[in-house]
């Protein structure tokens, strides 16, 4: 009898409440940290177990009260979702994708919809019996998801170069040296800066040099996407050779979150001796695990994921209009933020005692677009929401450039603090992880790729790629003997990233 009345209560509302916000975080797993849904689980669950309690008394008919909270609650978590496709769509001139004509329509489906289960549902207890199972199906699929996200990347052992015999061998006397891995994402090589954003960043190149840099002016990223190509750099090798995984067929990109995180390069410098020194990027992909410091930007209010529910929820419309425009900060102001606070904390951070190796990745100057050349804020609007319109080309130029010069008056005095304020002097590395979108594909590839190897003269040269940075980092201060490979490209695009098309380099230089 128990049993009975448990399978016939009304759980389904309570489920489909916890399906939503666990499916949204499921879908964004790697992007966002898994914590940062808690709160609007927790929130989501009393709400409809509120609403319920109160309609269950008012009709005193739960399985009917459940029923219609449960379709309130399908309404609330699709608006922003079917807002978002049509907002800029337009029928002969005339955008339909506004508040004020979705508004009205959900609120007749909701009518409707409440109408239809008061008079026609004549024996909701049955239903609801059917309706709790299936929802209890539904829910599993996104717990089993998140539940293996999370089982991997805990679980997860650091990685090893596959060449690990080439152990370390330094005097006794040697002064290790911090090592600065920083990372400006989409920063273009500059002749195709100059080619594709009237863009000459030359002066920037030469204040490097000045500095002592050598930058490879015909440098290509190993790999046209974020994931695939940290994951190469910082486990200093092609993907092939780092898993089993990376098939033509495979769609999934958590192997790659799992190289970053745990990279050969950050366990073996924890074996010499280095403190692993992160920062908050706001993908959760490219922040390191297991780091003695990690530093984020102070946050105020929503956190990204709830910002991320809020706008594909009803809740979009009190959104836009301002009500909680105090209580989170937009896409736009946590990467401004984020930004901001990186730089400022970088050059605080000889300080700590060393060694350390401090990896930086800045979203910029990739999209979205929201610092203007001197830094002040402007929000470049995207034209669509598809990955082939988000921006017009000529919005897609000038929001780069713009966020381009911006950080590369940045970057300089950076530099200049870290190395003025080391007792030792660092390496620092200053690199692209692939080039700028909107193009062709070489454009895509070609990256900015200076390194400062103090004290030292190892054997750089112009087509240098990633995939070569830290075999010279440590064949040059901690007496290993890798081989350098043979510098190769490969693009792909998602959702199939590991099917490659190889891009030859055929950039002219500089003669530098």
């Amino acid at each position: 009898m128990m049993l009975g009345k448990i399978s016939k209560f009304p759980w389904l509302p309570l489920l489909f409440t916890i399906y939503a916000p666990l499916a949204l975080l499921a879908h964004n797993l790697g992007q966002v940290e898994i914590q940062s849904g808690y709160r609007s689980l927790l929130l989501s669950a009393t709400g409809a177990l509120l609403f319920l309690v109160i309609l269950g008394n008012l009709l005193r008919d739960w399985q009917k009260a459940g029923l219609i909270v449960t379709l309130l609650a399908i309404l609330f978590f699709t608006y922003g979702r079917v807002y978002d496709v049509i907002k800029n769509v337009q029928i002969a001139g005339f955008i339909i994708g506004r508040h004020r004509y979705l508004a009205p329509i959900w609120l007749g489906l909701a009518s409707l919809g409440v109408g239809w289960i008061l008079k026609k549902i004549k024996y909701p207890s049955s239903l609801m019996n059917t309706l709790n199972i299936m929802s209890l199906i539904l829910l599993a699929f996104p717990l089993m998801q998140t539940a293996r996200f999370e089982l991997l990347n805990s679980n997860n052992q650091p990685t090893s170069s596959p060449e690990s015999p080439y152990q370390t061998s330094l005097p006794a006397d040697r002064t290790l040296p911090d090592v600065y891995y920083v990372i400006l994402d989409g920063y273009g090589r500059s002749d195709i800066l100059l080619k594709n954003f009237n863009y000459d960043n030359s002066a920037f190149i030469d204040q490097l040099r000045q500095q002592g840099f050598y930058v490879a002016t015909c440098s290509q990223s190993n790999y046209s996407k974020t994931d695939l190509s940290l994951a190469s750099s910082l486990n200093f090798n092609y993907l092939d050779v780092l898993g089993d995984e990376f098939t033509p067929e495979n769609t999934d990109r958590s192997p790659l979150w799992r190289l970053i995180k745990n990279s050969a390069v950050a366990a073996e410098l924890k074996k010499m001796g280095y403190r692993i020194v992160a920062f908050e990027t706001g993908f959760d992909f490219t922040q390191l695990a297991n780091t003695d410091f990690f530093y984020f930007s102070p946050r105020r209010g929503f956190n990204e994921f709830e910002s991320l529910l809020l706008k594909t929820s009803l809740a979009v419309i009190l959104d836009d209009a301002g009500l909680f425009r105090k209580y989170h900060l937009t896409v736009e102001d946590r990467k401004r933020d984020n930004i901001s606070y990186i730089l400022a904390k970088l050059v605080e951070l000889p300080a700590l005692p060393g060694p350390k190796f401090v990896f930086a990745h800045l979203v910029i100057p990739h999209q979205p677009f929201v610092i203007g050349p001197n830094g002040e804020p402007v929000v470049v609007r995207k034209s669509g929401s598809t990955d082939a319109g988000y921006y017009t080309d000529i919005d897609y130029v000038n929001g780069y450039r713009d966020q381009a010069i911006y950080i590369s008056n940045q970057i300089i005095p950076v530099v200049t603090r870290i190395v003025r304020d080391s007792r030792t002097p660092p390496v620092i590395i200053i690199q692209g992880d692939h080039g700028p979108s909107h193009f062709d594909e070489a454009d895509r590839i070609g990256i900015l790729n200076a390194y400062l190897f103090p004290q030292a003269h190892p054997g750089f040269y112009s087509t240098i790629t990633p995939v070569n940075t830290f075999r010279l980092v440590f064949n040059t201060y901690f007496e290993t003997q890798f081989d350098l490979l043979k510098d190769v490209t490969y693009y792909s695009t998602y959702p199939y990233a590991y099917q490659y098309q190889e891009i030859l380099n055929e950039c002219k230089g500089d003669g530098k």
